[in-house]
C-alpha cells in the first residue's frame, strides 16, 4: 500500500511551504499514534512477535486481534498494526488492518485518531481502487523536519489512503466505501501541500493518479 512519492516529486514544480517554528511542543511529546516516541507507542500498543506458529520482526506486529475477520488474515485474526515504521525512534508510518465491512467513515475516525488534535484535511483523490488524502499538522511539523523524511521546516504532511483490499491475485480491487477496512499512514512528499499544488499542476496530477493506491487503474 506503499504510495511512491519520490516519483511525484521527480515531476512536481519546486513551490515554497510556509515555514513554522521548529520547536517540538509539549502536546507532541504526549503523542501515541503518528509522530509518537516508539516509547510512547508502546506504552499504548502491544508488540507481538510470535503468535502461535507465527512469528514477527520487531515493528511488524502490534495488538493482535483474535476474534474477528480481521483484513490483514481474510479468513481469521491477525494484527490490527502491521506494520509501522520508526525514524529516529519517531513513528513516521501506519498501517491498519480493520475487520472486513469496516465503513469507510469509521476507518477515517479511527486515522484522524492516530493523528494530532491540530490535523487539517487539505485535499482528497478519488480513485478506482481507493480515498487518498493530504493532511497537515502543525504539531507534526517540527518532528517530520527532524527526522530523515526529507521534509522541509514546516510541512507537516501526512497521506492517508483507504482501501477495500490490496489486491486479489495479483490484481488491484474496486474500492467500496462500505468495505475499507485498510488505512495507511506515511509522511508526504511537502511540494503537494504547497500553495497552489493540489491539482492546479496537470504534472502534479497525472503523478497522483499513477502513484496514488497503486496504478490507480483497475484491470
Amino acid at each position: 500500500m506503499v504510495v511512491r512519492m519520490k516519483a511525484i516529486a521527480a515531476t512536481a514544480v519546486a513551490v515554497a511551504v510556509a515555514l513554522m517554528p521548529i520547536t517540538v511542543s509539549a502536546h507532541s511529546k504526549r503523542l501515541t499514534g503518528f509522530g509518537a516516541t516508539i516509547s510512547a507507542w508502546n506504552s499504548t500498543h502491544k508488540m507481538v512477535t510470535k503468535h502461535g506458529y507465527q512469528t514477527f520482526d520487531k515493528d511488524v506486529c502490534y495488538d493482535w486481534v483474535a476474534h474477528e475477520a480481521n483484513a490483514s488474515k481474510l479468513n481469521g485474526p491477525g494484527c490490527r498494526y502491521a506494520p509501522i515504521s520508526v525514524e529516529k525512534r519517531r513513528v513516521d508510518g501506519i498501517t491498519v488492518s480493520l475487520a472486513n465491512q469496516t465503513p469507510l467513515a469509521t476507518s477515517e475516525h479511527l486515522a484522524l485518531s492516530l493523528l494530532p488534535s491540530d490535523r487539517v484535511v487539505l485535499w482528497t483523490v478519488n480513485q478506482p481502487n481507493c480515498i487518498w488524502q493530504l493532511i497537515q499538522s502543525k504539531t507534526l511539523a517540527p518532528i517530520l523536519a527532524s527526522d530523515n523524511s526529507g521534509e522541509p521546516p514546516g510541512a507537516g504532511l501526512v497521506t492517508v489512503e483507504f482501501e477495500t483490499t490490496a489486491t486479489v491475485n495479483g490484481s488491484e480491487v474496486a474500492f467500496n466505501p462500505a468495505n475499507a477496512p485498510l488505512i495507511d499512514l506515511e509522511v508526504a512528499d511537502p511540494a503537494l501541500g504547497a500553495p497552489g499544488a493540489p491539482y492546479t499542476s496537470a504534472a502534479i496530477q497525472a503523478e497522483v493518479v499513477r502513484n496514488a493506491c497503486g496504478s490507480g487503474q483497475l484491470p
